[in-house]
């Protein structure tokens, strides 16, 4: 509550609070402006200084003669192209709400060394192959680098599934995907014929 010690939290309370807070939009929202005008009230600033820096989205943040500073803060991660990640983090009983916004950016620095981009196919790589009774054959392969941004050294499993043809395939015709599992998220990318 903030007024008694028992009632304390954990820094991975926050975390998961968090990443709650950020699936809805309208929250995410809110924690990202620097300001806002409210009515009768006028302008009211955002005490999240950190706002727009290191990547830094929200969330909140907080302090009491009990807690001392703390900070749930999220911040976008991009190690590569059109692959990012959302990392969200607290510091807690900081001595106030200032050291508490300067002790998260080591933390965040922290974090996104050990984010790690690992690369499964390279485009045009050959996954398998469809061989007809009669020796014709086509070639199963990727037509994009199939890539994920992971955790370091956390396991990370490819699944590849072919479909099953019983007719003619055209040069490109998609035949399959391979879903990259990373922790609690997936990505799927398609697999195509490299010839017909």
């Amino acid at each position: 509550s903030g007024f008694l010690p028992g009632t304390t939290s954990t820094p991975s309370d926050l975390v998961r609070l968090g990443e709650i807070a950020l699936q809805n939009p309208v929250i995410a929202q809110i924690a990202a402006q620097p300001q806002a005008d409210l009515p009768l009230v006028g302008t009211v600033h955002n005490v999240n200084v950190l706002l727009d820096n290191a990547g830094i989205i929200g969330l909140k943040t907080g302090n009491t003669d009990q807690a001392g500073g703390c900070f749930l803060f999220a911040a976008a991660y991009a190690p590569m192209p059109n692959r990012s990640v959302t990392i969200v983090g607290a510091v807690m009983g900081a001595p106030d709400l200032g050291a508490a916004l300067q002790e998260s950016l080591p933390l965040l620095a922290s974090a996104r060394r050990n984010f790690v981009v690992q690369t499964f196919a390279q485009a045009g790589q050959p996954i398998g192959s469809y061989t007809t009774a009669w020796g014709a054959a086509a070639q199963i392969i990727s037509p994009e680098d199939v890539s994920a941004v992971v955790w370091r050294d956390s396991p990370v499993k490819p699944d590849v599934s072919i479909d099953r043809v019983s007719a003619a395939v055209t040069k490109n015709q998609r035949v399959g995907s391979i879903t990259v599992h990373a922790g609690n998220n997936a990505s799927s990318h398609p697999l195509v014929t490299a010839q017909a």
